[in-house]
């Protein structure tokens, strides 16, 4: 496909002038679904503006966004009821009269890849969208949130009558033939099978969600993770399988391949709320704050509920016979999701010491406190409001911040999604304010996106300071080479946007150095799950998200590109481990571009896996006939 370099100045100008005529003759007589994905929202940009900028082009295409609860969502029908997982869509279709439909559902790596996989008792596909009734010929609901593409705005808020049908149509919407994942399948189907192992407070190789006294069947089907901060978002615990028959619907599921688009960071995250003064998140001294970096080992008590005040991250100074600083206010997410995993696994559960007891999960059990078996104090709220106890002070809903209370006022508390855990450090959400979850020193993760951090770089009124910064991991910075390189400030997210909100680009470029090198820790590269053979649309628009990433008209800069222009754009991997894994370098005769049978084709578990040049796999397999592929872990 030839690459089409355009100024975003002028996709905007052709595309917003378009008349309405012009969007009522798109998909008059009819739309396909040729793209439909679902999954994580790290690449919910990139593949936008690949299809948009790069493979439809200017004044070509119509985008619509959507947020609203679950006005979209995510059915999957193999459970009896249902389950539903509400989702963030962007829809874009082209101008013919018989369009073509792209569409990217984000929710979680885990529930798309599920999602991507699940399989009824008829063989078909079980997971499908499920789009509100008012979408159908119009705009929604009034509360929705649109413009949810940042620097991409919507064309239209009204959707055609075909492409609502095109995905929603018939007995059952559109099937989902990519599944955006921040994690290897495998990886994710281990998260599942953690999940809904009984609980093992001991190793915390099992969660305990498919107890039946919380509202799992034992098997298959657990209780639900509930967001806690007031939003009512739910995710479900649904057993899964990418080989061999589904566990529910006894019948085979489809064969798949992944496809590399590139490496992000995980970063550590600490919202301000106006707290300014010493040993408060928000202090500054000069030029920078009192608190830039956190140890791992440090990370993984603040993530326990171990260590619960901002004092004890203090590393130049201490106190005899006193506690010093202030409560921390842990946010984090539910134990499916993609980014959970990669900070669990490369930050807390670490294999160094004693890093199989390690978990965020420390403490928790599904089986107490919950909608099911703690009635008396859920008042008369639905599953998953806020407030959800009687007395303000007990959530019937998130076992978590029942367990997490300290004689420092110190809690953990759980988000779910990563919109929503952002906006959760500077108490962006529904019932947090003056609520038992309302945050002061906040502190919480996401994977590295303008987008996702945007939250935390809108400043105060006062003294002009953002809401947030981010941490740097064992005095290495996820983003930059050093934090003297950020224009924003020592410290402060990087922002896209002028003073009014509006993106402005190119953006500046984030060089990802310390991924690149592999000296920081916290990494994962992210995937597209698809069919095998791929779809050729699924390949054209990998490649293209991994143009967009690094185009310098705009810089989006979310990843390292996997495959630099047919090059290999990465030279540091994480060691698969597992049965049959292998790290993709073994049939390499060549990178510039990757060349042999197998090349860069990988299979297994690297969640958490030990980081290593490739050259030296190479060299390995060069040496001794075999790849670096076993269980070495970080």
């Amino acid at each position: 496909m030839t690459r089409k370099l355009l100024l975003v100045a002028a996709v905007l100008t052709v595309s917003m002038g378009l008349s309405v005529s012009a969007f009522a003759v798109a998909c008059g007589t009819g739309a396909t679904p040729v793209f439909t994905a679902v999954g994580s929202s790290a690449q919910f940009n990139s593949f936008a503006y690949a299809v948009a900028i790069d493979k439809l082009g200017a004044g070509n295409y119509n985008l619509l966004t959507y947020k609203n609860g679950l006005d979209i969502a995510v059915q999957d029908n193999r459970p009896s009821p249902p389950r539903q997982d509400n989702a963030t869509l962007w829809v874009i279709w082209d101008n013919n009269t018989n369009c073509n439909v792209y569409s990217y559902f984000s929710i979680d790596s885990t529930a798309g890849v599920r999602a991507f996989f699940a399989i009824g008792t008829d063989g078909t596909y079980a997971a499908y969208p499920v789009l509100v009734g008012t979408l159908d010929g119009g705009s929604g609901n009034g509360s929705a949130s649109h413009n949810q593409v940042n620097g991409l705005p919507d064309t239209t808020t009204t959707m055609p009558h075909n492409v609502y049908v095109a995905l929603n149509g018939g007995a059952k919407g559109a099937r989902f033939n990519a599944a955006m994942t921040d994690i290897r399948p495998e990886d994710a189907l281990f998260a599942m099978n953690r999940a809904l192992a009984a609980l093992n407070t001991t190793t915390y190789a099992g969660l305990g969600y498919a107890n039946s006294s919380c509202g799992g069947n034992g098997t298959t089907v657990g209780c639900p993770f509930y967001s806690g901060v007031g939003t009512g978002s739910v995710a479900w615990v649904t057993k899964f399988a990418t080989t061999g028959n589904d566990p529910i619907g006894l019948k085979p599921v489809p064969k798949y391949l992944t496809l590399s688009t590139g490496a992000s960071p995980i970063m550590v995250l600490v919202g301000h709320n106006s707290q300014t003064a010493v040993n408060h998140f928000g202090h500054t001294v000069g030029s920078s704050y009192q608190f830039t970096n956190i140890q791992r080992s440090s990370l993984q008590q603040v993530f326990q509920g171990l260590s619960t005040r901002t004092g004890d991250l203090i590393t130049n100074s201490a106190t005899a016979n006193a506690t010093v600083g202030f409560p921390i206010q842990v946010v984090q997410r539910e134990s499916l999701s993609g980014t959970y995993n990669t900070f669990e696994f490369t930050g807390i559960r670490t294999y160094n010491g004693n890093g199989t007891k390690r978990t965020q999960e420390f403490g928790v059990d599904p089986t107490n406190h919950n909608v099911l078996n703690d009635a008396a104090d859920c008042g008369t709220g639905a599953k998953g409001s806020f407030p959800t106890g009687t007395n303000n002070a007990t959530s019937c809903d998130d076992p978590l911040l029942n367990i997490s209370a300290h004689n420092s006022g110190s809690f953990r508390v759980r988000a779910i999604g990563t919109g929503e855990l952002v906006k959760s450090l500077i108490n962006g959400n529904t019932g947090m304010t003056g609520s038992a979850v309302e945050v002061k020193d906040s502190i919480g993760y996401a994977f590295w996106s303008y987008g996702n951090v945007s939250p935390l770089t809108k400043v105060t009124t006062s003294g002009n300071q953002h809401l947030g910064h981010y941490l740097t991991v064992d005095g290495v910075d996820p983003i930059f080479n050093t934090p003297a390189d950020n224009p924003e400030g020592l410290y402060n997210l990087p922002t896209c946007q002028d003073a009014s909100g509006n993106f402005v680009f190119p953006c500046t470029d984030i060089p990802l150095t310390h991924i690149q090198d592999g000296s920081y820790p916290m990494w994962s590269l992210l995937r597209v799950v698809t069919f095998s053979p791929a779809p050729a649309i699924v390949n054209e628009l990998v490649n293209d998200a991994q143009l967009e990433a690094a185009d310098p008209t705009r810089n989006l800069s979310d990843f390292i590109p996997f495959d630099n222009s047919g090059n290999l754009g990465l030279f540091v991997f994480r060691a698969h481990y597992g049965g049959g894994a292998f790290n993709g370098h073994k049939g390499c005769t060549n990178f510039a571009p990757p060349t042999g049978t197998n090349c860069l084709i990988d299979k297994g578990q690297d969640m958490g896996g030990a980081i290593y040049p490739v050259q030296q796999d190479v060299t390995n397999v060069l040496d001794f006939g075999k790849e670096l592929v076993t269980n070495y872990r970080q």
